[in-house]
């Protein structure tokens, strides 16, 4: 998505954190979060319905 009202610096931090907090997740719970697990299958729905 082309966000030209936020800037780049604001986007690389906030997919940055993103990053860092999947990967805690991932680290106590030995798997992705679902939100990351599962997105395929919603968007795939979707898009077939």
């Amino acid at each position: 998505m082309n966000r030209p009202d936020i800037p780049t610096t604001v986007l690389v931090e906030r997919c940055r954190a993103a990053i860092d907090a999947a990967t805690v997740y991932a680290h106590a719970h030995f798997e992705d979060p679902a939100e990351i697990r599962d997105w395929i299958w919603e968007e795939v729905k979707r898009q077939n319905y």
